[in-house]
């Protein structure tokens, strides 16, 4: 079952890797693309806590007498274990891509002050 999800995991990076294209050019368009990485993998995370979840759930059975018990604990090890490995990639592909959104955020960020004599502005530009 570890090899079979192994496989599908493979796959779903061949198709990620063959899939990309350069990235574009101009800050809006980079923000945008940033921003919908980070939501992918953000929703990604959840996913890899309810894969572990079920695995939990199904291992637990494994040992209230289900039949195939052996099969239940076998393929819930499996669960838990491609859950808590794809949370681990997961996790640090989110935290570069926080730390390249906040990056891109900040670096093009100007925030001036303007005193005249009748009063004062704050100007933000980004």
């Amino acid at each position: 079952m570890s090899a079979g999800w192994g496989i599908v995991n493979v796959g779903i990076a061949a198709a990620g890797l063959v899939g990309t294209s350069s990235p574009p050019g101009d800050l809006p368009a980079i923000l945008a693309a940033e921003r919908q990485f980070h939501d992918i993998l953000l929703f990604n995370l959840g996913l890899n806590v309810a894969y572990s979840a079920v695995g939990a759930t199904m291992l637990g059975a494994g040992y209230r007498g289900v039949s195939s018990a052996e099969r239940w604990r076998g393929f819930g090890t499996s669960r838990v274990l491609q859950g808590a490995g794809l949370l681990v990639l997961d996790g640090i592909a989110f935290f570069a891509s926080r730390t390249r959104l906040s990056d891109l955020l900040t670096q093009h960020v100007d925030l001036s002050v303007h005193i005249q004599p009748s009063r004062v502005a704050l100007a933000l530009q980004f």
